[in-house]
């Protein structure tokens, strides 16, 4: 069984919204799953979920909330994903390198495109495009207003492929 490490933030209806216009113009979405907005840190991690838990649990304790910038989209051409860019930011960078080497001492080892040097930091919001859905699915935001902001609050262990949420960890608040 595998797992994802999810990153949460507080104002999730501005891509709900995005992902209802997509589902208007017929593009694949979230929109009706139960997968919330998120900024995904870890992928495919085969390791013991309680341990990498506790472990998670004890590192978040040195991560405050900070804000999230998506400054516009961005595209997966060859896998076919449309996305929010995200700005990288120390306390992002610092949070995921934390997420990653915990997985690595636990014995596990993220997706490639999750790893250090590799990881594109993006908050999905179509599937499955092919190059003409590509194009709809870019008209359909073009009445967001660049950029959103959001603060990230919370992290998240998922069970995949089921996408059933285990754990839900806050961030530190900030004193």
């Amino acid at each position: 069984m595998s797992y994802s490490v999810s990153l949460w933030f507080d104002d999730e209806a501005q891509v709900r919204d995005i992902w209802q216009e997509l589902k208007s113009a017929g593009v694949g979405t979230f929109a009706d799953g139960p997968i919330r907005p998120h900024v995904t840190l870890a992928h495919e991690l085969d390791v013991d979920a309680d341990l990498f838990a506790e472990g998670l649990r004890e590192r978040l304790e040195a991560h405050p909330t900070f804000e999230l910038t998506f400054p516009g989209l961005g595209l997966f051409v060859d896998s076919g994903i449309l996305y929010l860019s995200v700005v990288m930011t120390d306390a992002l960078w610092s949070l995921h390198r934390d997420v990653y080497a915990l997985a690595l001492a636990h014995g596990g080892r993220s997706s490639l495109y999750y790893q250090p040097g590799r990881w594109t930091p993006h908050c999905t919001l179509a599937l499955n495009l092919t190059p003409e859905t590509m194009v709809d699915a870019v008209k359909a935001c073009q009445k967001v207003l660049f950029p959103l902001r959001a603060a990230a609050t919370r992290v998240g262990m998922i069970q995949n492929p089921s996408e059933v949420e285990l754990l839900a960890l806050p961030l530190a608040v900030h004193q």
